[in-house]
């Protein structure tokens, strides 16, 4: 049973914090609290964006940015997609979706659902129908790309997360040409990744965990385009020397098709 925070969150509400103010709170958890305070009460010093980028060497067109919450006032973390035209590719979608909480015992989510699973349907069918119809408009395919925190069980090597709605994305006519074999597909947010042990390990629920990971990031492609893509692997998993330090990119290791 999943038990929700979302009645502690409208109580932060009722003492008028702006969603401003409990993101940047969210956020800037890594400080003392004093600072926290201090901080998040300057005003202007925060203003929340869904933390998405889309760079391309082709021209981009027909720009556009959504959030999947866009009346919630009492989030820690909002979420949404970015999309847009790039020049002889087609509609590229790039998203990060909602991120379970630890072993997901506990919901930290919108008022309008009581699980992951449900704000995260939420949240791909949205995606999903705003793709269906740039497909419908186009010659040319749909890209829906990002950290969408869900994924298949891939025997006792790749532990599956919120595998229901990854499966609800495969019913909807989408393909994930990285995890089309088995075989060859590696985690994205991994054990070997100092950053991201720890997290792993909370959403094990315990630290003797013996999977490689999990495979949370996709680049998915319409059904019918998949046989466009003639290569996948995973990239950004080496660390780089920053100021003599060995540094990984992120927690997340990125993948690329080709």
């Amino acid at each position: 049973m999943t038990k929700s925070y979302s009645p502690a969150l409208t109580f932060c509400a009722t003492l008028r914090l702006s969603q401003e103010c409990l993101l940047c709170l969210f956020v800037t958890a890594h400080l003392g609290l004093a600072d926290r305070v201090g901080f998040c009460l300057q005003p202007g010093r925060y203003s929340p964006t869904h933390g998405l980028l889309m760079l391309s060497k082709r021209r981009l067109s027909d720009k556009k940015e959504f959030s999947f919450s866009a009346n919630e006032t009492t989030l820690l973390a909002t979420r949404g997609y970015i999309s847009a035209m790039i020049e002889d590719v087609g509609h590229v979608f790039c998203t990060h979706l909602a991120t379970r909480s630890g072993d997901g015992s506990i919901y930290f989510g919108s008022s309008q659902f009581s699980n992951y699973t449900q704000e995260q349907l939420h949240q791909v069918n949205l995606l999903l129908t705003a793709a269906d119809s740039a497909a419908r408009a186009s010659a040319y395919g749909v890209i829906v790309a990002g950290d969408m925190n869900h994924g298949p069980k891939i025997g006792d090597r790749i532990q599956g997360d919120l595998v229901d709605v990854y499966n609800a994305v495969l019913r909807r006519g989408y393909a994930d040409p990285y995890v089309a074999d088995t075989s060859e597909a590696q985690c994205t947010f991994c054990r070997a990744n100092p950053l991201a042990l720890a997290s792993i390990e909370a959403f094990d629920g315990s630290p003797n965990g013996t999977h490689e990971g999990n495979i949370l990031d996709h680049v998915y492609v319409s059904s019918s385009d998949g046989s466009r893509v003639v290569g996948t692997q995973r990239i950004w998993d080496e660390p780089v020397v920053f100021e003599g330090h060995s540094l990984y990119l992120s927690d997340h290791y990125g993948v690329q098709l080709d």
